[in-house]
């Protein structure tokens, strides 16, 4: 089983954009429609799926997710936490497009609850595993709150707020299913670290097999 690093998963990325070739946009929207294959096969498509981003690419990959869940005229409530104010280029284009669907969306700023709705499933694209700093300040609430909501939570390529490659201090998402790209996280193989990611599960997103190995 081959493990990469965060940075070297960042790296087969830029590979396989450069050379398949495919756009940065175009390998989001695979990934995202990766995990949405899985949540549909696997998860109650009964409940009301609320799906909580950040405002980088792993919330542009929740983005893709719940316009593709909408689009199955599912019950879909989109969370923006304002995480930063600089948007990536691939998160705001895929907001654009969410935008005209017929879904709940609504932006959390400083300050501001969650207001979670029970008996639902949470899909966490808040941080992913780029990630190099301890969630704190007001964010912890509104990790308090998914954490505290008795909901099922589906992590999207790692739970927010754990660091992909080393031991992790702050705030972090409990996750009852983890949906990782291409490999497995190391973290994924420390013990104290079970208890976040729940089960996970690898996802074939078509990164460069020959630049992996």
């Amino acid at each position: 089983m081959k493990i990469l690093s965060a940075a070297q998963i960042r790296q087969a990325d830029i590979h396989t954009i450069k050379n398949e070739p495919i756009s940065s946009l175009a390998l989001m929207e695979r990934a995202g429609k990766m995990c949405f294959e899985w949540i549909l096969n696997n998860s109650d498509t009964q409940k009301k799926y609320i799906v909580i981003c950040g405002t980088g690419n792993n919330g542009g990959d929740g983005l893709v997710i719940a316009r593709l869940l909408a689009d199955r005229k599912l019950l879909v409530e989109v969370i923006i936490l304002t995480t930063s104010n600089d948007f990536t280029n691939e998160f705001k284009k895929n907001l654009d497009a969410i935008k005209i669907k017929s879904l709940q969306l609504k932006q959390v700023n400083e300050g501001d609850k969650l207001l979670l709705s029970k008996d639902s499933i949470i899909i966490d694209a808040i941080f992913g595993s780029g990630l190099n700093r301890p969630v704190t300040g007001w964010l912890v609430n509104s990790f308090d709150e998914i954490n505290n909501s008795g909901n099922e939570v589906i992590s999207i390529d790692i739970p927010s707020g754990l660091f992909s490659d080393s031991n992790s201090d702050g705030s972090i998402i409990l996750a009852k299913h983890t949906l990782t790209f291409q490999c497995p996280k190391l973290a994924f193989f420390f013990q104290e670290n079970e208890k976040f990611i729940g089960e996970f599960h690898v996802l074939d997103i078509g990164l460069d097999k020959k630049f992996i190995r």
